[in-house]
């Protein structure tokens, strides 16, 4: 596992080259979040530019004791052309929590943390069942990220929700190290 772990961490600094040298629009934006495990983990952890955290406190956890259908939104201050986003997983023992979820955009009309006034765009499911980690049977080991493109909207609010869960044990929390957003 600790090989593995290593290639993910790996994968995951090649990938965060190309956004580092890009626009990340979302980067030291306001983001809310539906829910935090603890201060330990906050929100602002996946605006931070931090893309490889060496360990959970460099993510942002939700709580599954209380949040069914966790997410996390972060405003872009003003509506900005976007094609794609980038989620980046932190390391095991959460990473495999990154997983079965939707992204979804929104137009100014919509509030930071409401409801779907200003929808523009959902996604198809993102690593449904962690199928690009270990599977279903682990929350230990995902994918170091996933990648939504062809976006092609022009909008304020982006946000990550994880949909499914049935607040049947810690393994239901969603946990993200970072949230690009690129033109």
């Amino acid at each position: 596992i600790t090989a593995l772990q290593a290639d993910l961490a790996d994968a995951a600094a090649k990938q965060a080259a190309y956004v580092v040298g890009g626009n990340n629009l979302a980067r030291g934006k306001t983001v809310f979040a539906s829910s935090v495990y603890s201060s330990s983990y906050p929100a602002s952890n996946v605006t931070d530019g931090n893309y490889s955290p060496v360990n959970q406190n460099g993510t942002w956890i939700s709580n599954s004791a209380t949040d069914q259908n966790p997410f996390i939104e972060i405003d872009l201050g003003t509506a900005q052309a976007m094609n794609t986003v980038q989620i980046y997983n932190g390391p095991a023992p959460s990473s495999g929590r990154m997983r079965d979820m939707v992204v979804t955009v929104y137009d100014a009309t919509h509030t930071l943390g409401g409801g779907a006034t200003g929808l523009l765009y959902t996604s198809a499911s993102l690593n449904p069942l962690n199928l690009l980690g270990a599977g279903n049977a682990s929350y230990y080991i995902g994918p170091p990220v996933v990648v939504v493109t062809g976006i092609a909207k022009t909008a304020r609010y982006v946000r990550v929700t994880r949909v499914g869960t049935a607040l049947t044990g810690d393994g239901d929390s969603l946990a993200i190290a970072e949230i690009a957003v690129l033109p």
